[in-house]
């Protein structure tokens, strides 16, 4: 298991989450709210692209974080979203926009409006946006300590939506997966993405809705879970 990852737990011992009264997602025992269906998680994905993390609470960037290390989809599907957010000229300052903050006063069914909404102009967009130029901040290349026989270098991008991580390796083994993921400062880690090696150089790219400031390291695993590179990104 790589270091930083949390542990897997077995449905029979996981204990059972109590329905809220409140009306509010139900809670994870002594942790985070987390999403319970499908549309609420593309809602945050939704939040994350169009309207960046800041839109988001801590607790949620947590549960949007977890969704998109399961699922490679959601990955993909925050990835296209972010070009086309990447595309969009800055809205004008109004104390209300339609990319906006979806309050939790809001019902459930304008929640779903909305969020379909959004996702529907986003994808009436992808048609014609051809070349998305990003408009974040690209750091300074890191050089990484692997703890291996790869050889890498390392680039972070802060865009509005999370990072993007830039990575060129030599010396992965041909054929072999190896996952990408970026840790907080309290060891949690968020996947980025997956590669195979080649008996040549690589280059990965890959993004977490994580913001830049929450990213502590860089790590790469190989598919038997052990560490090959690290990389302190402060």
């Amino acid at each position: 298991m790589a270091a930083g990852s949390r542990p897997a737990v077995s449905a029979d011992a996981r204990p059972t989450a109590a329905a809220a009264s409140d009306g509010h997602p139900p809670r994870e025992p002594d942790g985070p709210a987390f999403p319970v269906a499908e549309d609420e998680v593309r809602a945050l994905i939704a939040l994350a692209a169009l309207g960046g993390p800041d839109r988001l609470s801590h607790h949620e960037r947590l549960a949007l974080g977890r969704a998109l290390e399961a699922s490679p989809a959601l990955r993909a599907e925050l990835r296209a979203l972010a070009a086309v957010a990447a595309a969009l000229p800055p809205p004008a300052p109004t104390p209300t926009t339609a990319l906006g903050r979806i309050g939790a006063a809001l019902p459930p069914a304008l929640l779903r409006v909305q969020v379909v909404a959004a996702l529907a102009a986003a994808i009436l967009l992808l048609g014609v946006v051809r070349v998305a130029s990003g408009t974040g901040t690209a750091e300074a290349t890191v050089t990484t300590a692997t703890v291996s026989t790869v050889d890498a270098t390392a680039a972070v991008v802060a865009r509005a939506w999370g990072v993007e991580v830039r990575l060129d390796l030599a010396g992965t083994s041909a054929g072999e997966g190896y996952e990408v993921v970026v840790a907080d400062h309290d060891g949690g880690t968020v996947a980025v993405g997956s590669f195979t090696g080649e008996d040549g150089p690589v280059r990965f790219v890959g993004t977490a809705g994580v913001p830049r400031d929450e990213v502590a390291e860089l790590r790469v695993t190989d598919a038997s879970g052990d560490l090959i590179l690290r990389a302190d990104l402060g």
